[in-house]
């Protein structure tokens, strides 16, 4: 093969990989870009689901089903939450289809949230409705989508009889808080959605810290979540004993103690060890805490 011929065909190569390039960042590029909407709406259902959680769900329970325009303010903020939850999950399935092939880890790790969120085991609804209550969410803006405002989902939802039809599945589920399956149902959910954010921003830049509502489940529920959510889904999360081992009031109070006793900073970056009966008593708790555990 002559030189000419052969530049010509590195060039032909050099092209062809620089188009896969460009195609795959393009593709990376609207999966990143999505990464941080979903966190912050994520941490707000969280947010709300845990709050709900806390006083079992006082506000959604024994409520009649609503025929018309829903009244309860928790149950249509929640269903508000989790239709935009959804809704992001739909754009980064337009917008992104590498994601199904998740290359990096954190779209690996994201994948298998998504998978084990849309799994039988922890769906709140059918993989059907979760879709199209999502859908129910977007309009479409600048050949992408947005996410519709609260007032005009909330008018969607309460007055065109299609959009009733595909939310109903979910709210049936969410006014029966009072009944122990679904509450259980909804606090699993919960539990790996705190997985979900803290895992995928360990360092809550966009994300709060929480602390988990492992008091609330059930033992079936904990079973569930240890030997086959986070052994078949999960397998990567660092410390899943945090979501399910509910912290002893004891050992809750240890942590704030030592918390209280740890080195004094000096305001220039640098800090000094607390004093020696200090470092005494932080020893105490510690070894307390091994016997307990």
């Amino acid at each position: 093969m002559g030189g000419g011929a052969s530049v010509k065909l590195l060039d032909i190569l050099y092209q062809e990989l620089r188009r896969r390039l460009d195609r795959s960042q393009a593709t990376r590029s609207a999966v990143s870009g999505r990464f941080d909407p979903l966190l912050k709406v994520t941490d707000e259902l969280v947010g709300k689901l845990l709050a709900l959680a806390k006083d079992d769900f006082q506000s959604l329970q024994n409520i009649a089903m609503p025929e018309g325009a829903i009244e309860n303010h928790d149950l249509l903020s929640t269903i508000h939450l989790l239709a935009a939850f959804w809704a992001n999950i739909e754009v980064l399935r337009r917008d992104g289809r590498e994601l199904l092939v998740a290359r990096d880890a954190q779209e690996k790790r994201l994948k298998s949230f998504l998978d084990c969120l849309e799994s039988r085991h922890v769906r709140l609804v059918d993989r059907m409705f979760q879709r199209a209550i999502g859908e129910l969410m977007l309009e479409p803006k600048d050949n992408s989508y947005q996410l519709l405002k609260f007032v005009d989902f909330v008018k969607r939802i309460e007055t065109e009889p299609e959009a009733k039809r595909w939310v109903a599945p979910l709210v049936h589920l969410l006014v029966r808080m009072q009944h122990t399956t679904e509450r259980q149902i909804v606090l699993k959910f919960a539990t790996i959605l705190h997985a979900l954010i803290d895992n995928l921003d360990p360092e809550h830049l966009v994300t709060r810290h929480r602390q988990s509502i492992a008091n609330k489940l059930s033992q079936k529920t904990r079973r569930d979540l240890r030997y086959r959510t986070f052994k078949v889904y999960l397998k990567f999360l660092a410390a899943p004993e945090k979501y399910v081992e509910p912290l002893k009031p004891d050992t809750q109070q240890r942590k704030a103690v030592r918390k209280d006793f740890g080195p004094q900073s000096l305001g220039n970056g640098t800090s000094v060890a607390p004093p020696l009966f200090q470092q005494i008593l932080r020893k105490t708790y510690d070894f307390l805490d091994r016997m307990s555990s």
